[in-house]
C-alpha cells in the first residue's frame, strides 16, 4: 500500500520519498516537483484507491515518481531524476521552438510526464504561461480563455482537443499536442483553429519527448508517422512496414542507461522519420492509437 500524504517512506536505505498532494493547484504541484528536497511520488487521483507497487528508488539524487499511463496492463510506478526531466525539457524547448515571447495555455495534467515537461520547459525559457488539469467539465471554461486571450500556443492531448474542436469560436497560432497520438480523422479539424499543428511523440520512461513533426511537413499526411528525433535522441528500429519490429531510444533523459526498450513497434523511412504501427501485446490493426 502507498504510505499516507505527508509521512516519509523508507526506500533503498538512506533514500526516501513523500507523497505529493495532488489536491493543491496545478502550479503548486509544479513548484513541488521543481523544488522538493526529498523524492516526490505524484499518484494520479484515479489510481488512488488502488493497491500500488512502489519500487526503491534506483540512486541517490532527488526523483519524481511517475506512473505509466496503464493502457496496457497495470499502471506502473518509475522513478525519473529530476535533473533528467529538466533536460528532457531544454530539449523540447529546441525541438519545438519555443522561446520567451510565447504565450502559452497547458491543457495537461501536472502529474503526467506530457503536463511536467511542458510546464518545466515553460519555466526554463521565461515564457508566460498556465496550466490546468483537462477535465471535460470545464471546456467551456478552457474555450473561454482561449476565445478572449491573445496566446501564441495551445498544449494539450488528442482527447480534450476532440472536445475543444466542438467549439467554433476560438483560435491560437500553433496547437502543440502530446500524451498520445493524433488519428487521421482529427487532423481537418485543427485548420479550424490553427495554422500549425505539432505531433509530439514521448513516453514517461523517455523523461518526456522523444520525436515530433510539425503539420507543414510530409509527416503529416502519412499514418503512423511521428517524425524525426529530438536533439540528443537516438533511435534504432530494423523494422520495415511489413514487417515492424521493436523501436529503442536512446536519451540522456531516460530512466535507464543505454538503450531503452519503448513497447512501441515500427519502423524509420529513409528520412530517418519513425512510424509507430502498434505497442506490444496490441494488435497491429490498432496502428498508433495506444
Amino acid at each position: 500500500m502507498i504510505t499516507p500524504d505527508n509521512q516519509i517512506a523508507s526506500s533503498a536505505g538512506s533514500r526516501s520519498w513523500v507523497h505529493a498532494d495532488l489536491s493543491q493547484p496545478e502550479m503548486d504541484i509544479i513548484d513541488s516537483i521543481r523544488s522538493s528536497p526529498k523524492s516526490l511520488l505524484l499518484v494520479p487521483p484515479k489510481y488512488s484507491g488502488l493497491e500500488l507497487f512502489i519500487p526503491d528508488i534506483p540512486y541517490d539524487g532527488v526523483h519524481i515518481g511517475l506512473f505509466s499511463s496503464g493502457t496496457t496492463g497495470e499502471p506502473r510506478c518509475m522513478w525519473v531524476l529530476r535533473e533528467k526531466l529538466l533536460f528532457n525539457a531544454k530539449i523540447t524547448a529546441r525541438q519545438l521552438g519555443m522561446h520567451s515571447g510565447h504565450r502559452i495555455l497547458i491543457l495537461a495534467s501536472p502529474w503526467h510526464i506530457a503536463g511536467i515537461s511542458w510546464a518545466l520547459m515553460a519555466i526554463q525559457e521565461g515564457i508566460t504561461f498556465h496550466i490546468h488539469t483537462p477535465y471535460e467539465t470545464l471546456v467551456p471554461d478552457f474555450v473561454a480563455r482561449l476565445s478572449g486571450d491573445s496566446l501564441s500556443h495551445l498544449f494539450t492531448t488528442p482527447f480534450l482537443f476532440r472536445h475543444l474542436a466542438k467549439h467554433d469560436d476560438w483560435s491560437t497560432d500553433e496547437i502543440v499536442c502530446g500524451g498520445s497520438s493524433l488519428k487521421l480523422e482529427d487532423r481537418p479539424l485543427f485548420y479550424r483553429h490553427t495554422r500549425f499543428v505539432t505531433s509530439a511523440y514521448g513516453q514517461t520512461e523517455a523523461g518526456g519527448i522523444i520525436s515530433a513533426f510539425r503539420s507543414d511537413t510530409s509527416c503529416w499526411d502519412k499514418p503512423g508517422c511521428v517524425g524525426s528525433p529530438a536533439d540528443n535522441v537516438r533511435i534504432r528500429c530494423n523494422g520495415t512496414p511489413d514487417q515492424p519490429g521493436p523501436i529503442y531510444i536512446h536519451s540522456p533523459s531516460a530512466v535507464c542507461e543505454g538503450w531503452l526498450d519503448t513497447g512501441d513497434y515500427g519502423y524509420k523511412d529513409e528520412h530517418d522519420m519513425l512510424y509507430i504501427t502498434h505497442r506490444k501485446k496490441d494488435p497491429v490493426n490498432n496502428a498508433i492509437e495506444k
